[in-house]
Parts: structure tokens; sequence; C-alpha cells
């Protein structure tokens, strides 16, 4: 680890939110709205993909794109997608902040890093609209504001290595990546 400068987390499922529950059952719960249910295997299948693609992952998926022609007399289509994703939105941000609670380690790993001077960077899957409201929370619940991250917009390899060249001087060669699917 002598070696090591600079840690990368992707947050939800990894720091907080343990088996990212929050995004869960906002899927689940906007597609019950469009007369279709999926389960919380079918919305995790697609975890790590951006929202909306996420949303169209699992519209192509075969039982949920029959249940929706049953539905709605028709394959979904692209207009279908964006108005799922519309009002998914609002649910994601809603229980995004119930569900910024550190999982168990996450702050001591976070302090031994930084004790051995290892910086801590993140990225996430969060909206910008959703994860000021997780940040927000996170700091009323943790004992002490022990994780300082720096997100980014997706977890990409280019945002993950911009977030160090950026904010912690160091250079990407230097720097491990942690997330709860790898």
């Amino acid at each position: 680890m002598e070696r090591v400068k600079a840690v990368i987390f992707d947050w939800a499922g990894t720091v907080i939110d343990y088996g990212s529950l929050a995004p869960m059952g906002a899927f689940v719960e906007t597609f019950g709205e469009f007369g279709v249910s999926i389960s919380i295997d079918e919305a995790r299948g697609p975890m790590g993909m951006a929202k909306r693609p996420h949303i169209a992952a699992l519209m192509s998926l075969p039982r949920v794109a029959k249940a929706w022609a049953d539905r709605h007399g028709r394959a979904p289509t692209e207009a279908d997608i964006d108005a799922v994703y519309a009002a998914f939105v609002p649910k994601n941000i809603a229980v995004a902040a119930r569900y910024a609670t550190l999982i168990p380690g996450a702050s001591e790993v976070a302090t031994e890093l930084r004790s051995k001077g290892i910086k801590i960077g993140s990225s996430t899957g969060y909206t910008t609209r959703s994860w000021p409201r997780s940040c927000r929370s996170l700091r009323r619940r943790a004992s002490s504001p022990t994780v300082s991250f720096a997100p980014a917009t997706r977890p990409t390899d280019g945002r993950r290595l911009s977030c160090f060249t950026r904010r912690c001087s160091t250079r990407g060669l230097a720097c491990l990546e942690r997330d709860q699917g790898r």
C-alpha cells in the first residue's frame, strides 16, 4: 500500500446504501405506475448504467417488453423510456437521502487510508439532483464527517482519473478503484 497515493470509491453499495437499495425500489414503483410490474432482481440487473439507459435495458427484457405491450398495446418506445425516466428521477431523489447511511466499516477504512496519507475520491451514479441530498443526509447521520469524496457524474474511467488529476494532484497509476461490483 505504500505506493498507493489515492483510492477511488463508487458511493452506492460500496460506501453507503449497502445493496444499492435506493434506486431498486424507485424502479419497481415507477414501472408499477405505468402498469408494469418488475422484480427487484430485474431492477438490479442493469446496475452500473446511467439511469435512462438502465430503464431502456429494463424495457428491452423480453418479459418486461411483453408486459408493457400487454398493458399499452405496443412495444415500448423512446418516448416511453423518457416518460418512465421523468417519473423515476423524483422518486430516486426522494429515496437517495433515506439510504445515505455508511456501510459498516466504511468510516474506519477512510480513517485508516487518511492516516497513511492516501487520498480518497469517488464517482457516483447518483444524479446531480439527488447527490447533494445524499451528502447532507450522510453528514447528519455519520458520527463525524470521515468520508470526504469528490463526486463525478458517472463512474467512468476518464472521470475517475480526472477526479484525481484535478482535485488530488496525484498520478492515475497510483490510484486504486473499489466498487461493489469489482
